[in-house]
């Protein structure tokens, strides 16, 4: 065999190294040693994952843990991106603790549940202050204690009296009144008193100045005046409205004229004659008007000549739809004479009779319907029937009237006791009540 050339040697050099590289490749491509060496690989990395996720779910142990290398590429196990992929969850598991930072920040608020403990104290003072509120007025009403009489109501009270005279038209009256009033501060019920037929409120001085002593403010208006005579006069019902109108004004002059303090949820109605009529009306339209009712020998008259019908209806109608206390003073003699002041059929009878209790009737029997009127009522007084000594029944008129206000409006009940008590009376009477 000739001796290599270098040519050959070359060759046999080149056939040596591509001999080496198969060998190379085939040690590579041997499945035994491939799997020791991605065993490894992938123990190293699940360690790795183990450590660094110790706080995650099996899930995300499983996200990270086990590819081995790409086989086409030929990359290996410790090159891949393992530790990259664990940083997620270990991200993902700080980013999970913040969450958890997060809800233990959502239970602060409970603590900041104060504000409802705050809310309630307010809430509760103004109920306590509203309280507080609201029972004063009754306090107070009761501090202003209404005045009582306690003089016998047969005498003069103990009260001065003055009188204040207002035109109509001044402050705003509807019509021509006198005011009574007691001079002694204090608080006063009122009465309202309503004259009779072609009378006026100078026939009635000495009985109002002395009711007004025992502790009462007392207006007394002058409904119309004809100078004496049965003509022109206004009907009832004019008289009603007049009526309806002096009370509005009462409401609201009254206490600035007055000088003293009154209380209009203590106010009461005397009428005498067809006075009593108009009284009764204004209740039975307006019951609210008045908290007590006295009629002084009222008549129900129709406005019609002696002895006839007139066109004016009649107040009593049946029992009275009025639920406050009333007294009726009768005279033995009103139905009596040729014609009768107070005849029978229109008189306190039937007054009384359609009241309903309490109610008082007293019948001062041996006096007349007007006997109770001032001794200056001249040709007014000899129009009826008379006693022998009319002075005698203005006390006996003035005493039952005191007595019962001082019952039904300042309060002393124990007064009603002497409306009935026939000994008492400086004449004789006759009573019934229930």
């Amino acid at each position: 065999m000739p001796a290599p050339t270098p040519h050959h040697r070359t060759l046999v050099h080149l056939l040596g190294l591509l001999l080496l590289l198969s060998v190379a490749v085939a040690c590579e491509d041997d499945p035994v040693l491939g799997a020791a060496g991605d065993d490894a690989g992938a123990t190293s990395s699940n360690a790795s994952n183990t450590t660094a996720s110790s706080n995650q779910t099996d899930t995300g142990a499983t996200s990270t843990g086990g590819t081995t290398g790409d086989p086409d590429t030929g990359t290996a196990n410790p090159d891949t991106n393992a530790p990259t992929d664990t940083n997620d969850p270990t991200d993902t598991a700080v980013a999970d603790t913040a969450t958890m930072d997060d809800a233990t920040a959502d239970t602060a608020p409970p603590e900041d549940t104060t504000p409802p403990e705050d809310t309630a104290i307010a809430d509760t003072a103004p109920p306590e202050d509203t309280a507080v509120a609201d029972t004063a007025p009754p306090e107070d009403t009761g501090g202003a204690e209404v005045f009582v009489g306690a003089e016998d109501p047969y005498g003069e009270g103990e009260l001065a009296v003055a009188t204040i005279d207002i035109d109509e038209g001044d402050n705003d009256a509807p019509t021509t009144l006198r005011i009574y009033t007691p001079t002694q501060p204090g608080t006063y019920a009122v009465l309202v008193f309503q004259h009779g037929f072609i009378l006026t409120l100078e026939n009635y001085d000495q009985l109002l100045g002395r009711i007004a002593s025992h502790g009462f403010v007392i207006v007394s208006p002058t409904m119309y005046d004809t100078g004496g005579l049965p003509f022109g006069t206004p009907t009832v019902a004019e008289e009603v409205e007049v009526a309806q109108t002096l009370r509005g004004w009462i409401d609201e002059e009254l206490a600035g004229l007055a000088g003293v303090d009154v209380d209009l949820t203590r106010v009461g109605y005397i009428g005498h004659s067809r006075g009593g009529k108009v009284a009764w009306s204004m209740l039975v339209q307006d019951p609210t008007v008045a908290q007590a009712i006295a009629g002084v020998d009222p008549v129900d008259g129709t406005g019609g000549p002696p002895g006839q019908e007139g066109d004016e209806e009649r107040v009593v109608m049946g029992m009275f739809d009025i639920d406050i206390p009333t007294l009726v003073i009768g005279s033995g003699l009103g139905p009596t004479g040729f014609i009768p002041c107070a005849p029978d059929g229109d008189n306190y009878v039937q007054f009384y009779e359609a009241s309903p209790a309490p109610a008082w009737e007293v019948v001062a029997t041996e006096y007349g319907h007007l006997d109770m009127l001032d001794d200056n009522c001249g040709l007014s007084c000899i129009a009826c029937p008379r006693g022998d000594d009319p002075p005698v029944m203005r006390v006996l008129t003035a005493a039952l009237l005191t007595a019962f206000f001082r019952a039904s409006l300042q309060g002393d009940e124990e007064a009603y006791t002497l409306l009935t008590d026939a000994e008492a009376a400086n004449t004789p009477i006759e009573t019934r009540n229930r």
